[in-house]
């Protein structure tokens, strides 16, 4: 593969003609994407965004869409299904910033979700983040409430009901 500096690679296509980008996702107390740089690749610009979600290194998304129209885009997350696109879907569309989300799995066979986003001004990636951070603090309060529940039960409960193996 060419490096950035040589003939061929773009940062910013002025010309309106589709391209590549190349970027990096990390989370660390969020979801932050870094850009990367175009090369052309034909009719639509595909996005790679791959880095650390969560608990380690792994491939993310794929953003399919136009350099000219951010506000809508299509994310491609590999290894993931129905679980995490709902999740995302339900938290994207309590955005107002959000005009369409949907989701749909291109084949049963495969790992792979496609998440379509088009909002009423903003980047579609940029609404992506913060729906996936107000996911993050979603998943953390019902950790947080459930642990406390446990906890409430085990002592408020004689030790002797505690145990599964008598009937």
């Amino acid at each position: 593969m060419r490096e950035p500096d040589e003939p061929g690679f773009t940062k910013n296509r002025s010309d309106g003609r589709m391209g590549s980008v190349h970027g990096t996702v990390h989370a660390a107390g969020g979801v932050d994407i870094v850009e990367g740089v175009a090369v052309p690749c034909g009719w639509e610009q595909r996005r790679l965004l791959s880095g650390f979600l969560l608990f380690g290194k792994r491939e993310f998304a794929m953003e399919h869409g136009s350099l000219t129209d951010l506000t809508s885009s299509t994310f491609s997350l590999m290894d993931e299904d129905h679980t995490l696109a709902n999740s995302v879907r339900f938290t994207l569309n309590q955005d107002p910033r959000v005009a369409f989300c949907g989701y749909s799995i291109p084949h049963p066979s495969d790992n792979k979700v496609n998440i379509r986003i088009q909002t009423t001004g903003d980047t579609a990636k940029d609404v992506l983040k913060d729906a996936l951070q107000n996911l993050m603090v979603m998943c953390q309060h019902v950790r947080t409430t459930f642990d406390k529940a446990v906890a409430d039960y085990e002592t408020n409960q004689p030790s002797e009901h505690m145990n599964i193996d008598t009937p």
